[in-house]
């Protein structure tokens, strides 16, 4: 087989395959997933596949797959041999490489003590295919976990009817996101929809009563639900890659150019890679999907280059739609030592922008329906870093 295998098949791999061919690349592509579905963009199933009447998200691939390569879905990579050049697969086959990309994104994190049959987690399609379909017999959600996911689902229950709660174990949502301010903006925005939001409570179990379940939290307090949806982070999916040698630490370890090994021609992309950012001068790991896309341009070029000569240094970018307003954050990730300026923006100064500033220097913003702010702001930190 040899060529370039891609493991992943989301918005990463395709868009490697995409620039792969683009750049006059014709050896073998194969990409390997272990869903069963079409190649398909992942933002949409938090938002609008959770309307009732919610579509299909859209195919990242609508003709001209078979151009791009073999897609062996259905079925999951579970070992890796860098010295040999070789991927294990669920059934047994092992594939040879020229070089690999590993794009198998990331897992939601799991309750220890709630079976999958008695909440339910959203990573895929059919994830969300069922979630839809609890949300339209169901009179009260409960959301464990106040990040991204877990707001947006909570918006889209809301438009349906459904009475939220949502339990936080820290002090703020998207507290990993999101500096105070903007998160108590945030966490206002859901009080107003009528969204109950309790801080500092740790859930303790989930019991079933029939078709209704009761989340108890650390204080005794019993929340009675008909729906439960835990929505507490995601880990990079690197079980199958232990024992590889590939260095992994929240992540697969990579250098700028996004190589994971120094031996073999192995790149990560996406939420599975930590990689050294030249733009900040540190390791991250991004959970983004515009992030994903720039990676992914960046290891096409290098793979059809023949030598890594592409450096990833990405400015982060991420967005969210909740209760018909549109967030957007860019910049640095590290905001606790920022100074924080409230204006408003957007149309009519409806909007509100929070920007961040470090020794004097704009660092990143947040926005709430501030579209034309952050963009320029985006475009600035982008062309600051090109010229240094």
């Amino acid at each position: 087989m040899s060529g370039t295998i891609i493991v992943g098949a989301s918005v990463g791999g395709i868009r490697v395959a995409q620039g792969l061919r683009a750049a006059g690349y014709d050896r073998p592509i194969t990409l390997v997933d272990h869903d069963t579905e079409a190649p398909y963009d992942k933002p949409p199933l938090s938002k609008q596949v959770m309307q009732a009447d919610g579509a299909a998200p859209p195919q990242l691939v609508e003709a001209g797959l078979a151009e791009l390569g073999a897609l062996r879905s259905g079925v999951a990579a579970v070992g890796l041999d860098p010295d040999q050049r070789l991927i294990t697969l669920a059934n047994g086959e092992r594939l040879d490489f020229e070089n690999l990309v590993i794009a198998t994104g990331s897992r939601p994190r799991t309750l220890p003590f709630a079976s999958p049959d008695i909440v339910r987690y959203l990573r895929t399609y059919a994830d969300a295919r069922r979630l839809r379909d609890d949300l339209g017999r169901a009179r009260r959600l409960v959301v464990i976990g106040g990040g991204f996911v877990g707001t947006e689902v909570a918006s889209a229950a809301r438009a349906r009817g459904v009475e939220v709660t949502i339990v936080e174990a820290g002090s703020r949502l998207a507290a990993r996101a999101l500096p105070r301010a903007p998160a108590q903006h945030l966490a206002a925005l859901h009080q107003a929809a009528g969204h109950e939001v309790t801080f500092n409570r740790h859930v303790a179990g989930v019991e079933v009563a029939g078709r209704s379940r009761v989340v108890v939290l650390d204080d005794g307090r019993r929340l009675a639900c008909d729906l439960v949806l835990v929505g507490i982070g995601a880990e990079p999916a690197t079980s199958w890659l232990v024992g590889s040698g590939l260095k992994l630490d929240d992540g697969v370890v990579c250098s700028e150019t996004l190589l994971a090994s120094r031996d073999s021609p192995i790149y990560a992309i996406g939420d599975v890679a930590r990689w050294w950012n030249p733009a900040y001068e540190r390791l991250m790991r991004l959970e983004h999907w515009s992030a994903t896309r720039e990676q992914a341009t960046i290891v096409a070029a290098n793979i059809a280059h023949g030598t890594p000569i592409r450096s990833a240094a990405v400015v982060p970018y991420v967005w969210s739609d909740q209760l018909g307003v549109h967030f957007q954050q860019v910049g640095d990730d590290r905001l606790d030592d920022v100074v924080v300026e409230q204006t408003t923006a957007g149309p009519a100064n409806k909007g509100l922008l929070f920007r961040y500033l470090r020794s004097g220097r704009v660092v990143g913003a947040t926005g709430f329906d501030a579209q034309r702010e952050i963009a320029l702001i985006r475009r600035d930190l982008c062309t600051s870093w090109s010229r240094t």
